[in-house]
């Protein structure tokens, strides 16, 4: 099975990484100055819980022209669009979009297997490698209610380490997250690229719960059903919605792992979501207050 990564950030690197640890046929795409860094120096990730460094001498293209078997499309939300257009005459029948996406229902080819997911890994890149921290994990499937093949999924992951669930309700999924983690992310922007005033700014918290019950309440009227089960019930709680953010914003080496580098370096994506949530608003006629609030304060 030859396998494309296709984007090389910090989810494309560790991705492609465990790939070819475990002796899969994987390329890389990547652009520009990162091509040719991967090309000359190979893969280097640094895991920035351990320090250890990992260092991949594997094949890296810049452009989409071989065949393939499977390809993982590994892009920020704001880019899917381009990404489609460079997909649509590929001989690959089996695509798989990883990340970030308010128009999963969207991304589809009528001659193409499409599945969706989401991987958990987090940080940045940098000039001349990956700092990390990969959990090793994935959500995949379907956005449209059927099975996807579990057969086919244990075949892409396989002797790797990561470890996979499927789910069959992907744009639900993919939408919820987006949901619960645009709060973090503007807060992110309101402190200047930081979470840690957040641990003392109790309004502050109610204004982004406050926030994601208004993004959880336009997406059931949209007919979407917040995923995973019981996030809803987490956030009208409000106990343990503050307890989650104060633990988060008390430890800033994971605050900048989980939130603050990839605000900074998506802010495209994460406005590019914020006006999905914008049109949703609008089409649902749900009240979107404090999501205005929230998305008006941050710098």
């Amino acid at each position: 099975m030859k396998i494309l990564v296709y984007g090389a950030g910090v989810l494309g690197c560790n991705l492609a990484h465990q790939l070819h640890r475990s002796k899969k046929d994987v390329t890389l795409l990547a652009r520009n100055q990162w091509y040719e860094t991967i090309q000359k120096n190979g893969l280097i990730i640094q895991n920035r819980i351990t320090h250890f460094r990992t260092k991949d001498k594997m094949k890296v293209v810049n452009r989409l022209e071989d065949e393939y078997d499977v390809i993982f499309v590994v892009v920020q939300n704001s880019q899917t669009a381009e990404v489609m257009r460079d997909l649509k005459n590929s001989t690959c029948k089996n695509i798989i979009f990883i990340g970030n996406n308010m128009h999963a229902r969207e991304c589809v080819f009528p001659d193409k297997n499409v599945l969706f997911g989401f991987y958990s890994a987090a940080g940045k890149r940098d000039k001349k490698e990956v700092c990390s921290f990969d959990m090793k994990k994935i959500t995949i499937g379907n956005c449209n209610g059927t099975n996807t093949s579990d057969a086919f999924v244990k075949q892409l992951f396989v002797g790797t380490k990561i470890h996979y669930t499927i789910c069959n309700q992907m744009d639900d999924y993919l939408k919820s997250h987006a949901a619960f983690i645009l709060p973090f992310a503007f807060a992110s922007y309101h402190y200047g690229n930081s979470l840690g005033p957040l641990k003392k700014d109790s309004s502050y918290m109610q204004l982004m719960i406050d926030a994601t019950i208004e993004m959880y309440d336009a997406l059931m009227a949209e007919g979407d059903c917040i995923l995973p089960k019981g996030d809803y019930e987490f956030a009208k709680q409000r106990t343990k919605y503050i307890k989650f953010a104060k633990t988060l914003s008390t430890v800033p080496t994971l605050a900048n792992i989980c939130v603050c580098e990839h605000a900074k370096a998506g802010k495209k994506e994460m406005y590019s979501m914020k006006t999905a949530f914008e049109k949703m608003f609008s089409a649902t006629g749900i009240s979107a207050e404090n999501f205005e609030i929230l998305c008006g304060s941050s710098k």
